[in-house]
């Protein structure tokens, strides 16, 4: 599926055009008034595998953890099939706004999909295209070399610029409110959940520290407090969060997955209610919110996403690496990971909760950009939404149409207008505000 010469870049899509600029006083246009022309998916990968099992993992739980179908941090078939049901409706959807033809497969080039050089963000890629254009042959684009770092997705391991320590350190602090050494007391109420989910004091891990005659409770000796590393060994390629809240966030994300790969007891039975879901996503979210959505951290890795989302849509400034995608697209698919997302949220400020989905980034899930056009004035608008499937879609396999849609919610962009039910954002003032949100060192 990969291409000879494919760039490591997204560069203008629609190299040439110029935009009618929008007054800040103008007033929304109708909605029947405006024309699609053109959309970016920044999409999570689809349901996987846990990225890995550690020993501590296996100890601090009561019970023996359930064995995958597919390899550690693979997309599972029923992954791949829910990322086609969610590549079907925006089929569809796309199709109904006139984007894409209703008679035909797309023109060539029309659509172009470009992933991760992981297994299940390349399959995901290509689950989406499948979705869209059935039988339409549709091929997914990624790197040539699947054993180095892309650095659209991955600007931090493809050393196109490093952390400073320092800066990392305060950075993280003030998101987490000036204090993370209070985090754990903060979010007991949430570790004590994780603890009885686990079945925490039955575990091997608690047994041994009893068995030294300490105290065995999430939070309090695993380690006693939240620590933050930097990794400089690797040149400011990374940053973790360490402790109780770390472990529980993987823990959390692993029981989410088990749901939504329909497996008969996810978190061996222990999750009764929605409380409890929301509950320990909240300690998953809060390190997402922390190591993906810092904005020095978001801004330094999601650099080259904001690039290729404001380039695809026509932003003035070219990227100066000379690399670019075939012109003329009007839908770019990018199959990434969470943390992209969490990156772009962090990067542009944005915030969102999910009806229905305790996981603010969830498999599959998506930042979707479109380009509106107004029939009347030939006014240019950018409305940002996220796409998503429910933890019941999830569960139920369901097919998902216009008529039985996944759940989407329209996403303020600050600094922009916000115009209408949609948050439409002048065309102008959106290319503005994804350049601030931009590290000129992290540029490709």
């Amino acid at each position: 599926m990969s291409v000879k010469s494919l760039p490591l870049v997204v560069s203008a899509l629609l190299a040439g055009l110029s935009f009618p600029l929008l007054s800040f006083a103008d007033d929304a246009p109708a909605t029947q008034n405006l024309q699609l022309q053109q959309a970016v998916i920044l999409s999570r990968h689809g349901v996987r595998a846990p990225t890995k099992q550690t020993k501590k993992m296996e100890q601090v739980a009561a019970k023996d953890w359930p064995v995958w179908p597919v390899k550690f941090g693979y997309l599972t078939p029923r992954g791949e099939h829910l990322v086609t049901l969610m590549g079907g409706y925006y089929g569809e959807y796309f199709r109904k706004e006139g984007l894409i033809s209703d008679k035909s497969c797309p023109a060539n080039g029309a659509i172009f999909g470009w992933g991760d050089v992981d297994q299940r963000t390349r399959l995901t890629t290509q689950a989406l295209l499948n979705g869209i254009a059935p039988g339409c042959h549709l091929d997914a684009h990624f790197q040539n070399d699947l054993k180095k770092a892309d650095p659209l997705f991955h600007a931090l391991k493809a050393k196109v610029c490093k952390l400073d320590e320092k800066t990392a350190q305060q950075a993280i602090e003030q998101q987490a409110g000036g204090s993370l050494s209070a985090l754990d007391k903060t979010y007991a109420p949430q570790l004590q959940l994780m603890s009885n989910v686990l079945d925490y004091p039955h575990s091997a891990y608690c047994q041994k520290m009893q068995k030294k005659g300490q105290q065995c409770e999430l939070g309090i000796n695993m380690p006693s407090s939240v620590k933050v590393k930097v990794k400089v060994k690797e040149n400011g390629t990374d940053a973790s969060l360490k402790g109780a809240i770390g472990l529980s966030s993987t823990l959390a994300e692993i029981f989410l997955l088990q749901d939504a790969q329909g497996m008969t007891d996810p978190a061996w039975g222990n999750i009764k209610d929605q409380k409890t879901w929301q509950g320990l996503m909240a300690l998953h979210n809060l390190q997402f919110s922390l190591m993906s959505g810092t904005p020095y951290l978001a801004k330094s890795n999601g650099t080259p996403i904001l690039q290729a989302i404001d380039s695809a849509l026509g932003a003035p400034e070219k990227p100066a690496s000379g690399y670019t995608l075939p012109t003329g697209n009007k839908l770019l698919i990018l199959g990434g990971h969470d943390t992209n997302i969490e990156n772009v949220a962090g990067a542009l400020g944005l915030n969102w909760s999910l009806d229905g989905q305790p996981d603010n980034t969830p498999p599959a899930g998506a930042l979707v950009f479109e380009r509106w056009q107004s029939r009347t004035s030939h006014q240019q608008y950018i409305s940002l939404k996220m796409v998503y499937q429910t933890r019941d879609q999830m569960r139920s396999q369901q097919v998902l149409t216009l008529n039985n849609p996944p759940s989407s919610i329209a996403i303020t962009l600050p600094g922009c207008e916000n115009i209408g039910p949609n948050k439409l954002c002048a065309i102008k003032t959106f290319h503005q505000v994804m350049t601030k949100a931009q590290l000129p060192q992290c540029k490709i």
